[in-house]
């Protein structure tokens, strides 16, 4: 992986580090490090223990999970810049339960774990902070769970192209698939035969696949048979702890 500096303006747009003076900021990379990687770089595998915390500036990455025993391996989640993970385990010093592989051409913040406990433990408001980020992705992750067990796939995938989706002029709108079919399935929780079939269905809900584009013809009509909810579907990047009155 190619190596950078750390600029302490680029951060400033990163959640994790947004309400940090630039001294306790400073402080707090000073042995950090910028590395870019290209795609299907593997960052860590799951069961091993974390060196750094890797924080996302550019790029996605693709956080999976594998049963060995039968060869199988799903994606849990897909992380998009600015973002960090997996912030638990680095926090615990405890095995990872993911494996991190980069999908599209990342630029990574590395910072030594060790050196990052060290620093929370010396800075409270720093410990804010990461609180209000493990409840993001603690509430993130719930919705995945609400999502995979309240839904069906028909419903699932439905909802998935709805969070995607852009408005046209006509009352339409429409969705540029961010990666494969076969990432799209497994981190729906289906195959891709499954996902073909949910597509067929959906065609009579006024969905319209061209290629790599997909048309829907009427989003009104799709998100009240899928069942969006707000509850499930909100995307909550930017959580704060509340400041006392």
């Amino acid at each position: 992986m190619e190596e950078a500096r750390v600029e302490l303006d680029e951060l400033s747009g990163v959640p994790l580090f947004a309400d940090l003076e630039p001294r306790s900021l400073a402080m707090l990379v000073r042995e950090a490090r910028v590395e870019a990687a290209p795609a299907r770089t593997c960052l860590f595998k799951e069961g091993k223990k974390p060196e750094m915390l890797h924080v996302l500036l550019a790029g996605s990455v693709q956080l999976s999970a594998a049963f060995a025993r039968e060869a199988r391996e799903t994606v849990i989640e897909v992380a998009s810049a600015p973002d960090c993970f997996i912030l638990a385990a680095v926090l615990t010093d405890t095995p990872y339960l993911m494996s991190a592989t980069v999908l599209e051409p990342a630029r990574l913040l590395l910072l030594p774990a060790a050196g990052f406990r060290r620093d929370i433990a010396s800075n409270p408001d720093l410990s804010l902070i990461l609180l209000a980020s493990l409840a993001c992705q603690s509430r993130r992750m719930v919705r995945q769970l609400k999502n995979l067990k309240l839904r069906s796939t028909v419903q699932r995938l439905g909802c998935f192209l709805l969070t995607l989706s852009k408005p046209a002029p006509d009352d339409t709108a429409v969705v540029t698939l961010p990666y494969d079919k076969q990432l799209i399935a497994s981190q729906l929780g289906m195959t891709r035969e499954s996902l073909s079939r949910a597509l067929a269905v959906l065609r009579d809900f006024g969905v319209e696949t061209r290629s790599g584009q997909v048309l829907l013809k009427d989003p009104v009509a799709l998100a009240k048979h899928c069942g969006s909810d707000a509850l499930i579907d909100e995307a909550e990047r930017d959580l704060r702890f509340p400041k006392p009155h």
